[in-house]
């Protein structure tokens, strides 16, 4: 009954015969959940899907009008498991992984900000909430798979404010770090994070910070090469190095250089300078991964008064740059209108096809696209998640009923296309 009741939503469309450059058919579609969640239909109602690295998925659901928000948690072996939002929060910011999910509220627009774990099959738990009086509060969490959660936390919303670091861990609960030596009103424009080891490391102005048995360690001072930012989208590899961008000028306008801390010489080395996308305006970064065989994604990008610029790159461990808006046959740009990539460096994307002039969803492994979803369905797609395996997971929020219905697309290896073309990814080497 559920998966009839769900094919009235994409009818004929897991039929359609509509092809792509990339073939003439598309994986089937698999129902994970009709009705999974409610909101009260509007302009006001939202959906998101986020998957972990296992297939596990966390839907949220809500109308800020109404104040409704709704979660519900997925396991392939449990099926769907609502999860109650306190009364009173709004959640403005949900991170999933394999432990499950760290989420930041405020209360319904105002402040207390609150922060939440959600452990997987477990309940939301509130680990620190700010001072309902003053603003600031808890902010830049990041989680790590093994359920460590690291978080800074600011006394107001005033410039100058002192910064405090808290750490969180199941077994030991809140603990309270130390803040900077010589830097008593650290403003907290570093993103604190977790290293492959489990270690807080704070990358700023001055250089790598290591939290260590009790106490912070300069671990190096900062690259000479350019300044170093927040540290926001720095990744650590399994080897103890960190890759991080520095911002270095060219033709007066910032634009990211990517660098590789060797933790084993102490040396830094540079892997690639991220182009000027737009002339007169900052080349910024809006996010990155690292997968285990260091391949590394990232999206630069720089927005004009009427125009904008983006770079979807993809980096190979041997030094081979491929920026995904030309890997497209004939040499036409891709211009991505959605997309999310995994920790594996694969990458859901949805964009016109430019051969056809048709929309839809289209998976990118490190050398091959391949077709996911036809326009039609694309048209119904609300969120999109994607797992390390690389199957894709979509939500539909019907517009006239609120409810929620979750769907997944296994890619077939069949139906990869090998983009053997000349001169579609700039190849190189990684720079000293």
């Amino acid at each position: 009954m559920r998966n009839l009741a769900f094919l009235t939503i994409v009818g004929s469309l897991l039929s359609s015969s509509a092809g792509t450059a990339l073939g003439e058919s598309y994986p089937p579609m698999t129902l994970l959940g009709q009705n999974v969640l409610q909101v009260t239909p509007g302009t006001w109602a939202d959906a998101g899907i986020a998957a972990d690295s296992h297939g596990n998925l966390l839907l949220f659901a809500g109308n800020g009008q109404t104040r409704e928000y709704k979660l519900s948690f997925y396991t392939p072996a449990a099926d769907w498991t609502a999860k109650t939002v306190p009364s009173g929060v709004r959640p403005t910011s949900i991170s999933f992984n394999d432990y499950g999910a760290c989420i930041l509220t405020d209360n319904n627009g105002f402040t207390p900000m609150r922060l939440w774990v959600l452990p997987d099959g477990g309940s939301m738990t509130q680990l620190f909430v700010g001072n309902p009086n003053a603003g600031g509060g808890p902010g830049s969490p990041c989680m790590n798979d093994n359920g460590t959660i690291i978080f800074v936390n600011a006394a107001d919303n005033h410039y100058g404010t002192p910064k405090d670091f808290y750490l969180w861990t199941a077994p030991n609960g809140l603990t309270s770090l130390p803040r900077l030596p010589n830097d008593p009103l650290y403003y907290g424009s570093a993103a604190p994070r977790l290293d492959a080891q489990n270690r807080p490391v704070i990358i700023k102005s001055d250089g790598i910070w290591r939290y260590d048995q009790g106490n912070w360690h300069l671990v190096t001072p900062a690259p000479a090469e350019g300044y170093v930012g927040t540290g926001e989208y720095a990744r650590f590899a399994s080897d103890g190095d960190i890759i991080l961008p520095v911002n270095v000028y060219q033709a007066s306008k910032q634009t990211p250089r990517w660098l590789r801390y060797d933790a084993d010489s102490n040396s830094y080395s540079t892997i690639y300078q991220v182009p000027v996308l737009m002339s007169g305006v900052h080349t910024q970064l809006s996010g990155a991964t690292l997968a285990p065989d260091d391949t590394l994604t990232f999206i630069a990008y720089a927005y004009g008064s009427t125009s904008r610029a983006e770079a979807l790159t993809q980096i190979l461990p041997d030094g081979t740059v491929t920026v995904l808006e030309d890997t497209w046959p004939g040499g036409t740009k891709l211009s991505f209108n959605r997309f999310t990539f995994n920790d594996v460096g694969q990458v859901l994307a949805d964009f016109k096809d430019p051969l056809t002039g048709l929309w839809g969803f289209f998976l990118w492994d490190k050398g091959n696209w391949v077709s996911i979803l036809p326009q039609e369905t694309r048209n119904k797609v609300t969120s999109f998640a994607l797992d390390d395996d690389g199957n894709c997971y979509f939500a539909f929020l019907s517009g006239t009923t609120g409810q929620i219905d979750v769907a997944m697309v296994v890619p077939e290896p069949g139906t990869f296309f090998l983009l053997a073309f000349a001169g579609l990814a700039l190849r190189g080497r990684r720079q000293s």
